[in-house]
């Protein structure tokens, strides 16, 4: 939903395309520097301008072609079970998410350590507040969840 470090995309943007971060890179530190090879493989393979991380910035919008924006909300709007794990809410996208699953009669669970939006939201709604680590508490979940199924 938020985009993955895995891709990259031209900064331009030239194209609206995703390209898999270069396989051999090698890990960087801030005092590494880059170097000519490195730029090289950074670049944008359709134009040749630096290419970014291909995630939401704070300063950015959610969009049908990078984020699938309009396809999240649809399948929203057909769901019938919400998983939110450790996310705060702070993004539109995720809050239209929860709105419309909760509109449609959905059941929400939050997995997060902390209270947010989404845990006060599925408690209110019939939903689950699980509070602790995503390590701790997704295993008994699927556990309990493939009972359920099974």
């Amino acid at each position: 939903m938020h985009g993955s470090l895995e891709y990259v995309r031209c900064s331009v943007p030239c194209q609206k395309r995703l390209h898999p971060f270069p396989p051999d890179l090698e890990p960087k530190t801030r005092e590494t520097a880059l170097t000519d090879a490195d730029r090289a493989a950074l670049a944008c393979p359709d134009c040749g301008a630096p290419t970014r991380p291909h995630v939401l910035w704070f300063d950015e919008y959610y969009d049908e072609d990078f984020y699938r924006f309009d396809t999240c909300l649809r399948l929203a709007d057909q769901t019938d079970l919400l998983v939110t794990v450790g996310t705060s809410g702070a993004t539109n996208l995720p809050n239209h998410v929860l709105s419309r699953v909760v509109r449609g009669g959905g059941t929400v669970i939050d997995v997060n350590p902390n209270d947010n939006i989404f845990a006060q939201t599925a408690r209110r709604s019939g939903g689950y507040a699980l509070q602790g680590s995503s390590g701790e508490v997704l295993p008994a979940l699927v556990q309990a969840l493939t009972r359920l199924k099974g």
